[in-house]
Formats: C-alpha cells, structure tokens, sequence
C-alpha cells in the first residue's frame, strides 16, 4: 500500500509580532462584521503556489527547491478587505500589485514548472484568508499593516477539522529540524 499524498503549498509566513496585528486588529473587525469562523493566528500566511495532493516522492524535490530559492527581503502592505463570495472568505490584501512579490510569485512557478508543476490560468490574487463561512462583505479596513518578509516556506496540510499546517522546508536552509 503506497503512503497517501499529501496536500502542499508554498507561502510567505508572517513573523508572531504580524500575525498578531492581523488577529487583533484586521481579523477582530472583519469578525465583529462579518460572522464567520476566524483563522487562528498561527495559520496565518499569504500563498504563493498551492500544488494540493502531492505523491510522497515528489516532496524532496520540493523541499530542495524551497531550499535552494532566494526570497529577496521585502514588505507587503495589506491595506484593504476582499472577499471571496463563493468561498465565503474574508481576506487582507494589498490594493496594487507589487512587481517584487509578482516576480517571487513568477520566480517560484518558473521553478515549480522545471519540476513538471503546470502554472495556473489565474492570475495572482496576494491574500491572507482571515475569516470562513462569512456571511456579508467586509467593512472599511483598518489601518494599514506592513509585512515584511524574506523567506518563503513549504508547508504541509494537515487533514481533520481545522486549519493545521507544518512547515517541512524553507528558503536558504533546507529541511528544518
């Protein structure tokens, strides 16, 4: 019997001090509008490459290319709410593409596509999903909140009732211990 596939996708992590702003203060607003079910602040994280059931052999190449890959620093501002009304998710996000994130996002799919990963139809939409099972649009944002990053992680789902993630790799260092 072979080991099941495992659900993978790459992101940006916010550092604890970001994700707690985006609880406290972009999450609880959005909340105390909108309903819905809050992510927890450890799940917090914008994806870059979501690649979904992955066969276990082709996780170490993706570990190795996660290792390998260089994330210049730089800084997202979320400065507005979306909403995904199919999904019925509430997000933060910027309100102008920023070219830097583009050509990580573009870097990234370009390498995912020398390992036979097609890139997706869809444009790249940066986002921090806040809020599930939303029932109205959100309102006004607060102010806006600077991420800076410069790594970017390989991250496992993990299967059952709510989010659960475990980071198997990151940029520049390989698998972490």
């Amino acid at each position: 019997m072979n080991p099941p596939a495992a659900r993978l996708f790459f992101a940006l992590w916010p550092a604890p001090e970001v994700a707690q702003a985006l609880d406290t203060g972009w999450t609880a607003a959005a909340h105390a509008h909108c309903g819905g079910r809050r992510m927890r602040p450890d799940t917090l994280h914008l994806t870059l490459a979501f690649l979904g059931a992955v066969e276990p052999a082709r996780i170490a190449p993706l570990a190795a290319l996660t290792g390998a890959l260089h994330v210049p620093p730089g800084e997202i501002q979320l400065s507005q709410y979306g909403r995904f009304e199919r999904a019925s998710v509430v997000w933060a996000g910027p309100d102008a593409a920023d070219g830097a994130l583009n050509s990580l996002h573009d870097k990234l799919w370009q390498a995912l596509g020398d390992l036979g990963w097609p890139v997706p139809a869809q444009p790249f939409r940066p986002h921090v999903t806040l809020l599930r099972d939303t029932r109205v649009a959100p309102p006004s944002p607060p102010t806006p909140l600077v991420w800076r990053y410069d790594r970017c992680v390989l991250v496992r789902s993990e299967p059952g009732g709510g989010a659960r993630y475990h980071v198997i790799a990151q940029s520049g260092s390989g698998i972490p211990d």
